[in-house]
């Protein structure tokens, strides 16, 4: 079962669904995306409002759903469809509201663009991983295996997510050869090669670990666990306008603006360079073993720091 409440995101996860060939009958449908069979009815005719030359069929004998067209493909090509794939994911961490605004705006395109809007995106250069990067965004899509050296082993994974972390590129995979999810620095990749084998598979839990994943050095081989932490009235609003992950929760504000809140997280130096990037406005609250923990590895790293310089 998805848990797509964005009607947006359903239809364009629908319409990719049938893009694979994959026939459903629209309850199947609807218990796929806890809804109602009206209610997917409803998004194929809004596919077939915006999606030419390809229509979305309902056989009323079988109640199967199906693409009519499943050869064919947008007018993209593989570099283009990453594009707007990462155009769309920048979209989504500006709120429900602006992405649906920009997926509006993706359907009409306009003949001259006018450059009145700046913003310094702080991301690595992909220019030669860029070819790669669409080959395995298409592996991802069709649920193709990969091979790949890393760290100077070689490996058959199954490709699950490409994630920018701190303006890096990274492959969220599972390892078949020890059943694992692991996340790999993609330049560090080499001898990269789509398979034709498939993996049927689907991990949601990675998924959902993945939405509250601060940054690369998240796992799922750990149950997260909280961290509470609180922040001076000066950087306040910083946490208020983008929190630090999807899993934040405000616990108690004051009156002078700060506020003390909560995250979950699953690798001690998933917070840490956050909480060093704001020192001293952002401290944890010492109350259990992860908090303790965590302010002694900070004030391991302030002393090594005064000791070597």
């Amino acid at each position: 079962m998805k848990n797509i409440s964005n009607s947006q995101s359903r239809i364009l996860d629908l319409y990719l669904l049938l893009k694979k060939g994959i026939r459903h009958t629209t309850k199947e449908l609807a218990c796929i995306y806890n809804t109602t069979p009206r209610t997917i009815n409803r998004d194929i005719e809004k596919i077939n409002e915006i999606i030419s030359p390809s229509k979305v069929l309902f056989d009323r004998s079988t109640h199967i759903v199906y693409l009519e067209d499943e050869n064919s493909t947008l007018l993209l090509d593989s570099e283009e469809q990453l594009i707007l794939n990462i155009l769309d994911k920048a979209c989504v961490e500006q709120g429900d509201d602006f992405h649906k605004k920009a997926l509006n705006l993706f359907d009409k395109f306009k003949d001259s663009l006018h450059n009145t809007i700046y913003n310094n995106i702080d991301s690595e250069d992909i220019s030669a991983i860029k070819i790669d990067l669409a080959k395995v965004e298409n592996a991802i899509y069709k649920k193709y295996k990969i091979s790949l050296t890393y760290n100077n082993k070689d490996r058959i994974v199954n490709p699950l997510k490409l994630a920018n972390f701190e303006g890096y590129w990274y492959l969220v995979v599972h390892d078949n050869q020890d059943n694992r999810i692991k996340t790999f620095y993609f330049k560090d990749i080499k001898n990269l090669l789509i398979l034709s084998d498939m993996y049927n598979s689907n991990d949601y839990k990675a998924e959902k670990d993945l939405k509250n994943a601060i940054n690369a050095y998240f796992t799922t081989d750990i149950t997260p666990y909280e961290i509470e932490l609180f922040v001076t009235k000066e950087k306040a609003h910083i946490f208020k306008r983008k929190p630090i992950s999807n899993a934040q929760r405000i616990l108690k504000e004051y009156s002078d603006g700060s506020f003390e809140f909560s995250i979950m997280i699953t690798h001690d130096m998933e917070i840490i360079p956050k909480i060093q990037q704001f020192m001293p406005h952002l401290k944890v609250i010492n109350k259990d073993k992860h908090s303790k923990r965590i302010i002694n590895i900070i004030l391991e790293h302030i002393s090594d720091f005064s000791n070597n310089y």
